[in-house]
C-alpha cells in the first residue's frame, strides 16, 4: 500500500495493487468531499513511486526477477512544489521535521523523512507559506514561492542557525531609547546537562552591570525592560537596583560568571587603569588590539565547531603578556575578561560528550613550566555568562612578577572583547543606594528582531522597537502569573515568583528621586540584582516539556529527587491560586485553509 497525492491536487491518495496484472488501484483524495476511486496502467506493480527524474511527474520502480524496471510517469495538470531541507543545527536530512504547505484552500501537512519529495498544490499559481518545525522545536518559514508553469524545483531550505534557549533578556531605556543590554540568569539553567548523568548546578541569582551610557532617568525614573523571547519558561523571584556612585577613572564590575560550585561571593570589583596585553594567538595572529579595550572588537583564534556542535570551537590559546616593571610592586592582580559566550545547549553538550572529536573545555590559565612550555594552573576558571559580560579573576598568586605570562586555553566559541591586567588593590570608595521596584507590570508583548552588524564576531543583540513578523515557538504547557501588576512578588525572596513564558515581557521602574546628588568627579553606574531561574525545552534538556515541576530555593537539584518537594503552605498554595491563572499562550497559529494567514497573535 503506497500513500501519496499521485494526481498532485493537494489531497492524499491510497494505492494497492489490482488483482489485475499492472494495474493500481487508488482511492484518490482520501478524507475529503472529492474522495473517488480510480486505477492506474502499469507495466507491472510498483515498490516505489518518486519524481525520480526531477520533471513533477510520478515514476514508478518495479522490482523483476531480473533486476528493476523504470516506467517514467506523465504529468498531471496540476501543480507542485519540489520539497527538500539540510539540517543545521538538527540532523542533516532533517528527519523528524513537520512540515506544512499552504497554497489558498489547499493544505499538506507532512511528517519529514529526509527525502526530497513533490507536494502537490493543484491549480495554484504559488504557495502561500511553508512551514517547517525543526526537530529541535524551531520554527522555519517560506513565503510565497512562485510554482511558474506547473512547479518549483527550488533548492534545498537550509534550518537557520541560531539559539533556542540561553536565558531571558534585559533592556534598559538610555535617554532615547531603549537598548538591548544583555542576557540575563544564563547562571541558572534548569536541568541542563554537560553530559550523561551529570547536570549544571544552578546559580539563582545574578548582579547584571549595566553603564551610565545604558540606564538614563526618564521624568525622574529609571525604567527596565525584563523579557522572555526564546524557548524558555523563567521564574524571577527578586528584583532591586543597586545604584554605585564611584570615582571617576574606576570601573565597577560584579563577582560574577559561570562556573561549577563554590559559586562566587557577592562583590563589588573595582578596577583602576588596567594594563593592556600583548596578545598572541594559537592561529599565530596578533590580537593584541582587539584585547586592549571594550570596544566590541573581539579577538577569536579558532574556528567555530560544525553546526549541530554551536558554541564550541576548535581548541586554541591566547597568549598573554605584560611588562614586568608595570606588575613588579603590585601587591593584587586581577585578570578583568570581558567577552560573550555562544551558548551550547543540552543537545550540543549529549552529542560532545559522546564524540571523541569534540569536547567542552572551559577557558584553563597555564603559565611557562620552566622549559618552554606550560603547565595548568588549575581547574577551568568559567566563563562570562552571557553578552557581552565581564568577570574578574584574581591571579595575584599565579602571576610570576619576573615573567608576567599566562595562557588561556579552551574548546569554547568564547569570543573575549577585552583582557586587561589590574594592578590596584581593589580599594576605590563606592557609594551604593539600593532602589526597590516601584512599579511592575506583565504584558504580552512578542518577539524582537535581530540587530544587524557589519562588524565581525558580534553577539547576537536585539532591536525593541521591531518585533518579529512571525514567532519561532510556543509557551511551556502550565500555567503563568496573570498579567498586570506583580510588584507584590519581586520584594524577596520567598518561591513564591512571576513566571514568564516566550513573548512575555516585565516593565520594571524605580524610582530615581531618591538618589543623593552626584558628586563632582564621580561616575554613576548601575547593578541589577536577581534572583531566579530559567528551562529552556531542548529535546535534551530534563524536565523540559512543562512549567512544572517548579523550583525552589531549598532543592538540592533540579529535577529535585522524590524526597523533596516545591513548599506546600498556606502561602504557596494561595499564591498558586491568586497568581498562576494564566494558561499557555499558543503563538504559533494555525495555517489551515479555515484559518486566516497573519503575523504573531
Amino acid at each position: 500500500v503506497l500513500a501519496l497525492d499521485i494526481d498532485l491536487d493537494g489531497g492524499l491518495d491510497v494505492l494497492w495493487p489490482s488483482s489485475a496484472a499492472g494495474k493500481l488501484e487508488a482511492q484518490l483524495a482520501i478524507g475529503t468531499k472529492t474522495c473517488v476511486g480510480a486505477s492506474l496502467e502499469l507495466a507491472h506493480a510498483p515498490e516505489l513511486l518518486e519524481d525520480l527524474d526531477g520533471d513533477v511527474a510520478w515514476d514508478a520502480v518495479a522490482i523483476l526477477a531480473d533486476g528493476l524496471e523504470l516506467q517514467l510517469g506523465n504529468a498531471p495538470a496540476n501543480k507542485a512544489l519540489r520539497l527538500g531541507f539540510r539540517g543545521v543545527k538538527d540532523n542533516r536530512r532533517g528527519v523528524g521535521a513537520i512540515v506544512e504547505v499552504r497554497a489558498q484552500e489547499t493544505y499538506r501537512r507532512l511528517y519529514w523523512r529526509g527525502e526530497a519529495t513533490l507536494v502537490g498544490v493543484g491549480g495554484h499559481a504559488e504557495t502561500d507559506l511553508v512551514r517547517v518545525t525543526w526537530p529541535n522545536g524551531v520554527v522555519q518559514y517560506e513565503m510565497r514561492r512562485d510554482l511558474g508553469d506547473r512547479a518549483s524545483t527550488g533548492s534545498l531550505l537550509e534550518q537557520s542557525e541560531g539559539l533556542i534557549g540561553s536565558c531571558p533578556f534585559l533592556y534598559a531605556w538610555n535617554g532615547k531609547e531603549f537598548v538591548f543590554v544583555s542576557d540575563v540568569l544564563g547562571i541558572t539553567p534548569l536541568g541542563l546537562p554537560m553530559a550523561p548523568g551529570m547536570l549544571v548546578p544552578p546559580d539563582h541569582d545574578e548582579y547584571v552591570l549595566m553603564t551610565a551610557e545604558q540606564l538614563a532617568a526618564k521624568e525622574g525614573v529609571y525604567e527596565l525592560q525584563f523579557t522572555e523571547e526564546l524557548r524558555e519558561v523563567t521564574y524571577l523571584d527578586r528584583v532591586r537596583l543597586d545604584v554605585v556612585d564611584h570615582p571617576v577613572g574606576t570601573e565597577i564590575y560584579p563577582n560574577e560568571l559561570f562556573t561549577f560550585p563554590p559559586f562566587p561571593t557577592p562583590h563589588t570589583h573595582t578596577v583602576r587603569a588596567p594594563l593592556a596585553p600583548r596578545a598572541t594567538g594559537s592561529d599565530g595572529r596578533d590580537w593584541s588590539k582587539e584585547l586592549a579595550a571594550i570596544d566590541d572588537t573581539y579577538a577569536a583564534p579558532f574556528e567555530p565547531a560544525p553546526s549541530q556542535f554551536l558554541g564550541l570551537a576548535t581548541p586554541h590559546t591566547l597568549e598573554l603578556a605584560w611588562d614586568r616593571e608595570q606588575v613588579a610592586k603590585a601587591k593584587k592582580l586581577r585578570l578583568v575578561m570581558t567577552g560573550w559566550f555562544y551558548w551550547t545547549d543540552a543537545s550540543v553538550n549529549m552529542a560532545s560528550a559522546r564524540d571523541p572529536e569534540q569536547e567542552f573545555v572551559p577557558p584553563i590559565l597555564e603559565l611557562p613550566d620552566g622549559k618552554g612550555g606550560w603547565r595548568p594552573a588549575g581547574p577551568p576558571i568559567g566563563f562570562p555568562a552571557g553578552k557581552t559580560k565581564s568577570m574578574v579573576v584574581d591571579v595575584t598568586e599565579l602571576l610570576d612578577r619576573d615573567d608576567p605570562r599566562l595562557r588561556l586555553f579552551s574548546t569554547l566559541r568564547l569570543y573575549w572583547d577585552s583582557i586587561r591586567l589590574a594592578t590596584d588593590e581593589d580599594d576605590a570608595e563606592l557609594r551604593v543606594t539600593a532602589l526597590e521596584p516601584q512599579s511592575a507590570k506583565l504584558w504580552v508583548r512578542g518577539f524582537s528582531d535581530p540587530e544587524t552588524s557589519e562588524l565581525p564576531h558580534q553577539p547576537e543583540r536585539f532591536d525593541w522597537e521591531r518585533l518579529a513578523r512571525f514567532p519561532r515557538w510556543n509557551q511551556h504547557p502550565g500555567s503563568y502569573t496573570k498579567l498586570g501588576d506583580v510588584l507584590p512578588l519581586l520584594g524577596e525572596v520567598d518561591d513564591r515568583f512571576v513566571i514568564l513564558g516566550a513573548g512575555d515581557a516585565l516593565t520594571l521602574r524605580f524610582d530615581a528621586t531618591k538618589l543623593p546628588p552626584l558628586a563632582e568627579g564621580w561616575r554613576r553606574d548601575f547593578l541589577v540584582f536577581m534572583d531566579g531561574w530559567a528551562k529552556d525545552r531542548d529535546p535534551n534538556t530534563v524536565d523540559a516539556l512543562f512549567v512544572e515541576p517548579l523550583p525552589f530555593h531549598a532543592m538540592s537539584a533540579y529535577p529535585y529527587p522524590a524526597s523533596e518537594r516545591f513548599p506546600d503552605d498556606e502561602a504557596h498554595r494561595a499564591w498558586r491560586r491568586e497568581w498562576n491563572t494564566r494558561a499557555a499562550h499558543q503563538w504559533l497559529a494555525p495555517v489551515t485553509p479555515d484559518q486566516p494567514l497573519a503575523g504573531p497573535r
